[in-house]
């Protein structure tokens, strides 16, 4: 398969930092007499209410580029590099912990990573970044690590209540600030489409139907579409409706 990569990490209207950290690799590897290409992307927020969240996330997406320029091979299999990356995560949070005891401060980030080969893709979440499929319609990937999803799968909230809760930005894990961590993991079968990665800075003021739209915008429309051009748009529309938050998105389209 083919792909196409736009991305995009807006400071906002209200921050003086962006917090927010990316990684994107794409590469070429032979199968048999085929070209076929690989794409790897990482997205950390640093905690806003925390100290130093532009530190922690952007040393997270250095762990992760080390990785994947010292160690990555394209012959792992997922299983192999689930398991590598879950010992990186737990060594980084006890990295980030002794920091953070060493400084007196509070210090962590959230992440989301993506790999795709071989038609499949493996991703990682800790927090409240957000992996997405677009394709007939808009599917979340990914399960929050927040209060409120907490809540919602207790059945003690429901999600229109969710929506509404002054504690729906509370985080019940994130890389740096949670003593033990418990990464999730995900795979698929990757499908002609969209893969949309992105902070809830990106996401807070819009639905998901609201999302969908700005993805899968006509191409013939005058609206000169790259997919850096819709991310930049939908930007616009959230800085528009106030985001007070770092806005950060990767989109890779399955061609």
């Amino acid at each position: 398969m083919k792909y196409e990569i736009g991305y995009l990490s807006d400071v906002g209207i209200l921050k003086k930092v962006n917090e927010d950290s990316l990684l994107i690799k794409y590469g070429v590897y032979k199968d048999g007499l085929k070209d076929e290409e690989f794409v790897f992307t990482v997205i950390c927020d640093g905690m806003g209410g925390l100290e130093q969240g532009e530190l922690a996330s952007s040393n997270l997406i250095e762990f992760f580029e080390r990785w994947y320029e010292n160690d990555f091979s394209i012959e792992m299999s997922m299983k192999e590099i689930e398991f590598i990356w879950k010992e990186m995560l737990e060594n980084v949070n006890e990295v980030f912990l002794e920091y953070a005891k060493k400084n007196k401060i509070s210090f962590g980030t959230t992440i989301t990573g993506l790999l795709i080969k071989n038609d499949e893709y493996l991703c990682v979440n800790i927090g409240d970044c957000r992996l997405y499929c677009i394709r007939d319609d808009i599917y979340q990937i990914t399960e929050d690590d927040t209060y409120v999803e907490q809540e919602i799968k207790a059945k003690r909230m429901t999600k229109e209540e969710g929506k509404l809760s002054d504690k729906k930005h509370i985080l019940t894990q994130c890389i740096g600030a949670s003593k033990i961590i418990n990464p999730k993991f995900y795979y698929g079968k990757v499908e002609r489409g969209y893969y949309l990665i992105c902070t809830d800075g990106f996401r807070n003021e819009l639905n998901d139907e609201e999302l969908y739209k700005f993805i899968e915008m006509n191409e013939s429309e005058e609206f000169n579409n790259t997919l850096n051009n819709r991310l930049k748009k939908i930007a616009t529309v959230l800085k528009s409706k106030y985001e007070k938050d770092n806005i950060s998105s990767i989109l890779i389209k399955v061609l």
